[in-house]
């Protein structure tokens, strides 16, 4: 069964996330560092048959190992001064898009007595705009199964 780190390195793995994920992630770029500490930029291409405008983040992710356990945690930061260059990229490219104003969370991987690893996933976010409550978390009820499935898929296909 999978390990971990094999978990972890999907999770982190922030330029490969647009191949592997089922969501419609048309940018995935890491801005600053690498696997356990890093800024990256990840732009969603919400069809336009839903009415919803697009959406990006701009996070902060970290890596923390407690004993066999391995944690990735993201969250917001003030990152506009600190990439200006994406603040008009953005502005230029797709001035319509919205921040989530509340995105964070953590995958967390555990392993478990008999090899296998139980991978969980948590997440706190408000898309912002005008979607209703019940219409995000119903899009959460169906995105967030689908999240868990590809990476272990894809942390399967690259053993």
């Amino acid at each position: 069964e999978l390990r971990p780190e094999e978990l972890r390195a999907v999770a982190t793995d922030i330029l490969a996330a647009k191949s592997w994920s089922s969501a419609p992630v048309l940018y995935s770029r890491l801005l600053r560092g690498s696997g356990d500490d890093m800024d990256y930029f990840q732009f969603l291409d919400v069809p336009g048959l839903l009415m919803v405008k697009d959406r990006f983040w701009v996070l902060r992710g970290r890596t923390i190992r407690e004993g066999g356990t391995i944690r990735f945690q993201w969250d917001r930061f003030v990152w506009r001064s600190k990439y200006p260059e994406l603040v008009k990229e953005l502005a230029e490219k797709h001035d319509s898009a919205i921040e989530p104003p509340i995105n964070f969370g953590e995958w967390r991987f555990v392993p478990q007595a008999d090899g296998r690893t139980q991978a969980r996933y948590y997440v706190c976010t408000d898309t912002g705009g005008r979607l209703g409550e019940s219409v995000q978390k119903l899009a959460a009820l169906q995105t967030l199964p689908d999240t868990v499935a590809d990476l272990i898929v894809e942390a399967r296909r690259r053993r």
